[in-house]
């Protein structure tokens, strides 16, 4: 008959805190870079990185009546592209956007007298990570996510019990343990 003392649920306790976390490395590595990335996306876009270039064309250009055709081939031949027009539209009696395949956009500016060349790339980990972190896959990625946060949850309990003494939950180990709990209080408690 297997009977579990205090002995011998410390050491499972110890056990599954130590498998359960090397099984966690790897979905808290991807959680912690992009909520990194996502708590500063007023400073910088983590999930593309954007090529902006403006020419100015010559007073020609300006000056006579140029044609959208025109414009398209003028703007190809400047930006080097070889790719078919997508599409085109006048946003105002000012501003022409005309569209390529790789998300590639050139607007010409009327007033300006000039070309925008804007290329959108997408930056491959961190915008999959991201993606990852906000549930962007739904479907099973629910489910590794709950049992990651069950994992995480469990990771946080079982904790409090893998040192005994003065490093313990009785000792400094409960000290962290209630300032960590602490600063999610004092933020919802000031600010929600």
């Amino acid at each position: 008959m297997f009977v579990l003392n205090k002995r011998k649920l410390f050491l499972l306790n110890r056990s599954l805190h130590r498998d359960l976390g090397y099984l966690s490395i790897g979905l808290t590595i991807v959680f912690a870079i992009s909520g990194i990335t996502l708590n500063h996306h007023n400073d910088w876009n983590s999930n593309y990185s954007i090529a902006r270039k403006e020419i100015k064309l010559p007073e020609s250009v300006h000056k006579e009546r140029v044609s959208d055709e025109q414009l398209l081939t003028l703007a190809k031949q400047k930006f080097a592209i070889t790719q078919k027009l997508k599409g085109k539209f006048w946003v105002s009696p000012n501003e022409l956007k005309m569209f390529f395949p790789s998300e590639t956009t050139i607007i010409f500016y009327k007033d300006k007298n000039s070309f925008l060349f804007e290329k959108i790339t997408p930056r491959f980990l961190l915008r999959s990570f991201n993606g990852l972190h906000v549930n962007e896959l739904k479907s099973y990625w629910i489910v590794v996510s709950d049992i990651y946060a069950i994992i995480l949850f469990y990771l946080a309990i079982s904790a409090l019990f893998m040192v005994k003494g003065k490093y313990g939950i009785r000792g400094r180990g409960g000290i962290l343990a209630l300032i960590g709990l602490s600063i999610p209080i004092f933020f919802i408690l000031n600010f929600f």
